[in-house]
């Protein structure tokens, strides 16, 4: 059994997946082949990946170019499972010929479908070309009938190379606004006016909107490797939830790799039995003097890290084939 797995072309796919290429049988690519095609080949994947050019990209760049090419490479693989914003994932030509060659296809969606791709760009009928679809979120799965897996992490990797702890500040958020904007805000006030130090990053905030607070920074552009440097310089990591998401984010899974406080307003985190909640605080019952004095629980913390392991989603993605 060969299983590849291809990312999303970001620098957070790269990082929060690499150890998918340590488990036996999984093969991780994050650059899509372009890497192994030549100059033609790049120019017709550039302009298939784009969606420029409707017509040449159904009879020419995507029929003969590009398919031929990244067909070629899947044929020695059982199944392909693309992470959910892969351009190719998008391209009905290529999913209709890996199917036609007897190669599974699978969709790995680390967002709530309505946030996915097929969402944003209209082409939610193509959900039909995919074999296997496994979501994250646990509500988001039962509502569209995707199966589930809990969010993994390469612990093994990023723990390794972002060891170094330097405290700068209390608590730290990045994300994009998404409609939350007055609820992160409010966060923010509630956990100032207690007296921790907060360090934000909220992106997608319009002009009439920016409010100028301390700690604060609208509309930076942050590569993962940014974050994950910020991480390093707080006690704790605040998530606030999407409308309609249940499950807790990335964000979770950046605190008990870190060992970081983690604070959230998801209450369904507290029924969820897979995680030890001792370093883990909803956001209207925090233990201040805890954070503020980093009384971390690193005994408990280290039997989350095992329940996160790239090692229980490849178990799932096996147990399809």
């Amino acid at each position: 059994m060969k299983i590849l797995v291809l990312g999303n072309m970001t620098d957070w796919c790269e990082l929060v997946y690499g150890d998918f290429s340590e488990v036996s049988d999984f093969s991780f690519v994050n650059d899509n082949f372009v890497s192994k095609m030549n100059l033609v080949q790049k120019i017709a994947y550039k302009l298939v990946t784009q969606n420029r050019i409707k017509i040449l990209k159904k009879m020419l760049f995507c029929n003969i170019v590009v398919c031929k090419r990244i067909i070629k490479e899947l044929l020695k693989y059982n199944s392909v499972w693309f992470f959910d914003w892969n351009p190719l994932l998008l391209n009905k030509c290529l999913l209709v010929r890996i199917r036609r060659n007897g190669i599974k296809i699978g969709c790995i969606f680390t967002n709530i479908l309505k946030e996915s791709s097929f969402a944003y760009r209209g082409h939610k009928n193509y959900l039909d070309l995919i074999d296997y679809k496994i979501s994250f979120d646990k509500k988001d799965s039962e509502l569209n009938g995707f199966d589930h897996f809990y969010y993994s992490y390469s612990i093994h990797n990023l723990s390794k190379k972002y060891s170094h702890q330097t405290k700068e500040n209390d608590v730290f958020f990045v994300g994009n606004a998404k409609g939350r904007l007055k609820k992160i805000l409010n966060a923010y006030s509630y956990l100032r006016n207690r007296g921790l130090s907060c360090n934000f990053y909220i992106n997608g905030v319009d002009d009439e909107n920016l409010v100028p607070l301390p700690g604060v920074t609208y509309n930076k552009s942050m590569s993962y490797q940014e974050v994950l440097n910020e991480i390093q310089k707080c006690s704790s990591i605040l998530e606030i939830m999407q409308s309609n998401a249940s499950t807790s984010t990335i964000r979770l899974m950046e605190s008990i790799t870190f060992d970081k406080f983690f604070i959230t307003d998801n209450t369904n985190l507290f029924s969820d039995n897979n995680i030890l909640k001792n370093n883990i605080y909803l956001l209207d019952s925090i233990d201040f003097k805890a954070i503020k004095e980093n009384c971390f629980d690193k005994n408990s913390n280290m039997a989350n890290k095992n329940k996160i392991s790239i090692r229980n989603i490849a178990i799932i993605i096996k147990n399809k084939e």
